[in-house]
């Protein structure tokens, strides 16, 4: 179990959420257009992980009151970032089959396509995806079948902790960008001035 006394450092599950949904949203622009490019996937598939770890360990701050272990904080491993959260399981796991059960790609089910569906099984086998995707020259490529996972824990870190906003009104500002996430979800980049 993790010891909230081992802590790097307090965290604000609200900015992680903000972070978390930055990358879910770059990755769906990316995913966007794999259709014909298909190399896109791979940078797609890098940010649909950072953003799932991200949410994980969001629920992970929420749970340990912003004080989560260094081994926690500098895991990129799903699957024990998910183990670390038995509470939340169910919740995770009705969204996820919800998802699952909507989406075309996880009805493949024979040949070299054959798509798993189980979550357990998807997160051990996407587990290092994040490290994996980014290098994908090195060819040490693993399954990944997480695509809708930033979705499902956005529904669950909503259900579960309703107080993590889910929408800001600014994520942030950097020069010379300011970046706002509107009451509809989508994201805006303006040039500051």
């Amino acid at each position: 179990m993790l010891n909230p006394h081992t802590a790097q450092k307090k965290l604000d599950p609200s900015m992680m959420f903000h972070d978390g949904f930055i990358y879910r949203e770059a990755a769906v622009r990316i995913a966007n257009q794999a259709p014909t490019q298909p190399a896109m996937f791979f940078p797609a598939a890098s940010l649909f992980a950072l953003s799932s770890e991200i949410f994980l360990k969001c629920l992970l701050a929420v749970k340990h009151k912003g004080l989560i272990p260094r081994k926690i904080q500098w895991n990129h491993h799903l699957r024990e970032l998910f183990d670390e959260l038995p509470h939340t399981h169910a919740t995770i796991e009705k969204h996820w089959n919800a998802a699952i059960e909507k989406n075309e790609l996880y009805k493949i089910n024979d040949g070299p396509f054959r798509t798993k569906t189980d979550l357990k099984t998807c997160l051990t086998e996407g587990a290092k995806a994040f490290e994996k995707y980014r290098y994908v020259y090195e060819q040490s490529l693993v399954p990944f079948s997480l695509q809708p996972l930033p979705d499902v824990l956005v529904a669950a870190i909503s259900e579960l902790e309703p107080s993590v906003p889910r929408y800001p009104a600014v994520i942030t500002d950097f020069a010379p960008f300011r970046v706002a996430i509107h009451a509809d979800g989508k994201v805006h980049m303006a040039w500051k001035g």
